[in-house]
Parts: C-alpha cells; structure tokens; sequence
C-alpha cells in the first residue's frame, strides 16, 4: 500500500511539474514582443511604367501591362478599396473587412478582423504634413467597428510605413516585377466576357521577393513572435482596357507564431477598387484633423 502511495504521488509530482513548466511556457511566449523585422537592402522593386497613348491592350507586352496597372493605381488622384473576405488558422475563421480611400495627398485606411478575437484600426495619412495617425477599434459589432475617441498614435509617414511595410497609396504591398513572379512562361491576358481582362499572377513567397515589406503587416496584426514564413501568393487582377485596375482577387498561405502556437493560416480576399464619387468618412476625417 505504502509502495503505491509513493508511486502515485510521483506521478501526481510528474503532472504537476509538467502543468508548471507549460503554464511558465505559455505565459512567457504570451508576453514575448513581436518580432522586429532588421531587412537587409531590398533586392527587388515593382515595376511601374506609364503607359504610351493609343496603347492598345491586347497587343501589348504581359509584363507590360501589369507594370502599367500598377503605375495607374499609385498615380490616380482618387479610390476607394472595399475588402472582403475570410483568413482560416486551424479551427479558427476571421471575416476581414477592410476599406481603404485616397485623395490625393490624403489617405485612410480602416482594417478589421472579425471572429475569435476582433481587432481592428483605422489609419490617417497626409503626405503634405508627413504625418499619419492610428487609432484602435473600441468595440466590433460583426464587422462593423465602434473607434475610440481618445487620442491617436502620432506617427512620421516614413514610422508608419515601417510599421506596416508598404504605402497604402498603392495597389497593395507585394512587390510585383519579372524578378518575383513564378509563373511568367504561363502568363496570360484573358478576356472577360463583359470586355475586362484578367490576369493571374503566382508570385514568389520567400520574404526576400514578393512579400519583403508587406510581411511587417502580417506581423502587426498576427503579433507573430517570428517572421511569417510564405507558403503561397496567388493574385488575380482584373482590368479594364485602359490599364484600371477594378479588382484584385488575393489568396496567400504563410505560417506564424502568436501566444505561443505556430499557426498556418490561409486567407483569401476580394479588393474591389471605385473610382468615382470618392469622399472620406466625414465624422472620422473631423477626429483626425484635430490633431
């Protein structure tokens, strides 16, 4: 009897170390800092062209036309970006729901993920006053997010984009030349039977192409305590016959580690891009031009 006693509280010794050392685990991989991202010189940039007058589309160079897409979104005076989709981590689906307008040397940015945990932020930018602000959601009602009234974080435009990797002035934060697409033998222009074309793009994951700076993004609204490992970018754009960029359909893979798990998750998005009629929330513009 006295035999099984102590060989019962060996076990109950054993259990209870091993609940110790996870909970010391845990509590500290919750606790660590995000990782900070030190990017050797960037070895890649998009290519961005102007395109020539009377270009005609579909005799046009493929490489070309993308490069003429992406120099039309940054170089447009005005848009608005409604995005909507869904990111999938193990049991766990969150609903993005994102809106993003220019004009001119004025830009916001609102960013919410809805599910498990809720988190969202807006975002001011005025490249005249090099400034940028941020501030957090209060509450998410689904997708729908109440903003804090308190004051913002007060940033340079060069801070902000630090934090996030990539201006959001323009098309979206990959770096996209023949140098970071995979699939440039099989690249095609294919048109769309309401007169739009599509183009699909495999790019490059490794975090030294494609993804470079918009992984610092990941890593801000992940808290990822590593660099987020890219397993797949897929892009789909659609275009009209002027090189305007309507829509951009994004699926991308990548792996990284937050409150202690590494997490593969998967996200797909829809970014439908407007171009007229162009006005910034009024009550949000009101709170950011008091600072």
């Amino acid at each position: 009897m006295k035999k099984k006693r102590i060989i019962i509280i060996s076990i109950l010794i054993v259990i209870l170390t091993s609940i110790i050392l996870t909970s010391i685990y845990f509590i500290v991989e919750v606790n660590k800092d995000k990782v900070e991202v030190k990017d050797n010189e960037v070895e890649y940039k998009t290519t961005l062209k102007e395109a020539p007058l009377n270009s005609n589309i579909e005799e046009e160079n493929i490489l070309d036309i993308i490069a003429y897409t992406l120099y039309n979104a940054k170089k447009c005076d005005e848009f608005k970006v409604v995005t909507k989709g869904e990111s999938k981590a193990s049991f766990v689906t969150q609903k993005i729901a994102n809106e993003r307008i220019k004009k001119k040397n004025e830009l916001m940015i609102s960013t919410i993920s809805s599910g498990f945990i809720s988190v969202g932020t807006q975002r001011y930018y005025n490249l005249l006053e090099n400034k940028s602000l941020e501030r957090k959601a209060k509450k998410i009602d689904d997708v729908t997010p109440s903003w804090d009234d308190a004051s913002p974080s007060i940033y340079t435009i060069s801070e902000m984009n630090e934090r996030y990797g990539w201006s959001p002035f323009e098309a979206n934060g990959y770096i996209i030349s023949k140098d970071t697409i995979l699939n440039l033998d099989n690249l095609k222009l294919i048109k769309n039977d309401d007169n739009t074309y599509s183009i699909k793009l495999d790019l490059n994951p490794n975090d030294k192409y494609a993804p470079f700076w918009y992984k610092r993004e990941i890593i801000m609204f992940s808290n990822s305590t590593m660099v987020p490992i890219f397993h797949y970018i897929r892009i789909n754009f659609v275009i009209d016959k002027n090189y305007k960029l309507l829509r951009q359909e994004i699926e991308e893979s990548y792996t990284v580690k937050s409150y202690g798990f590494k997490m593969a998750t998967n996200t797909s998005v829809v970014d439908t891009f407007l171009y007229d009629n162009i006005e910034f929330d009024k009550d949000s513009l009101d709170y950011f031009k008091k600072y």
